[in-house]
């Protein structure tokens, strides 16, 4: 049977994977068969992971191939609801709630996701919190901001975010033909075409030279890198290996995700004014833009055009003159 694995070792696309940045992926090592998690190979040598079932609730520590850099808390609340904690340092946060349709592989009905970053000062607390919510119906998924609506997308699949993954891979028997699924990516990007096959047994080394065998699970899919979903023998997703990232089940070595506060800035400090901006900017969709202007009054108001080409305001509070000076420099390229 073709091996993928053993291609890539075998032939001239490792000094091309090397190149791009992704052989990290593929590549063998002498200790274990850990081809999935080969850059985190130093981290996870300090990593105890936990030895009972986790149920439906988990706390992931995320890491880069150097440091710790944020939190992913999954939690189940009954049968039809799974709420996620996506923390990044320094000072951001989303909190989302999902509802299910029904059993998990069958994708979410509605989620409502709230992405907060810490106040940098008094004047700016109306810009540091962005709700946004959405629902699946008649084959698309579609998403508000209050009662405007600010993108939709067609599903050819059950829609599944990517802080669900470790859940669902768990559900998946080994040996499976594969799952076909929709991927919403950080609560934010819609990609279709994506699947999720079981991909073998690997062998990764752990804290005191334990050598941890997992089933892996493996996405691929349109836009998005290969991602490793390694699973123990208890159920548990221990490991997500993404790129030169990765998302570790808290074991020994992992502290509970905690609130990440940072001290507030001078007032007038547009930086928050200009992370609302830029995330706003990467939330466009085709046919739609966001603008900002400013009333006699100095109180801001944003314009979103929505797809079916009809416009609506969002009011701000107002801002400090720094802040507003901020937006009259940027003006020109909001759209």
């Amino acid at each position: 049977m073709f091996n993928r694995h053993d291609f890539i070792r075998n032939t001239s696309m490792t000094a091309a994977l090397a190149a791009a940045g992704q052989l990290p992926l593929w590549a063998a090592t002498e200790n274990g068969d850990c081809y999935v998690a080969q850059g985190f190979a130093k981290f996870l040598k300090t990593y105890v992971p936990p030895k009972t079932a986790t149920g439906g609730n988990v706390d992931y520590t995320l890491i880069d191939m150097t440091k710790e850099y944020g939190q992913l808390r999954v939690a189940r609340m009954g049968a039809g609801a799974v709420s996620c904690v996506y923390s990044i340092q320094p000072g951001s946060s989303c909190e989302a709630r999902f509802e299910l349709n029904g059993d998990l592989l069958a994708g979410v009905r509605s989620w409502k996701l709230t992405s907060t970053t810490d106040p940098v000062s008094q004047s700016m607390e109306g810009l540091n919190v962005y709700t946004e919510t959405g629902e699946v119906r008649n084959g698309q998924a579609v998403v508000k901001v209050g009662e405007i609506c600010t993108s939709q997308f067609a599903l050819a699949a059950p829609l599944m975010p990517d802080w669900l993954l470790p859940l669902a891979v768990t559900m998946l028997p080994a040996q499976a033909d594969g799952y076909d699924f929709c991927l919403l990516r950080e609560g934010t990007y819609f990609l279709s075409g994506q699947r999720l096959c079981y991909d073998g047994i690997v062998k990764i080394p752990v804290k005191g030279g334990q050598m941890l065998e997992l089933k892996n699970y493996l996405h691929v899919g349109e836009g998005t890198l290969p991602t490793n979903y390694l699973v123990d023998g208890n159920g548990a997703t221990l490991i997500v290996t993404h790129g030169i990232t990765a998302q570790v089940l808290g074991g020994e070595a992992m502290p509970t995700p905690k609130k990440i506060v940072t001290k507030p800035k001078e007032k007038g400090d547009p930086n928050l004014v200009r992370m609302w901006v830029e995330g706003n900017r990467k939330k466009q969709k085709e046919g739609s833009f966001v603008k900002m202007f400013k009333t006699q009054t100095g109180k801001v108001v944003i314009t979103v055009r929505q797809p079916d080409g009809t416009e609506a305001n969002i009011p701000h509070k107002i801002l400090t003159a720094g802040d507003l000076a901020y937006l009259e420099s940027i003006q020109a390229h909001i759209r």
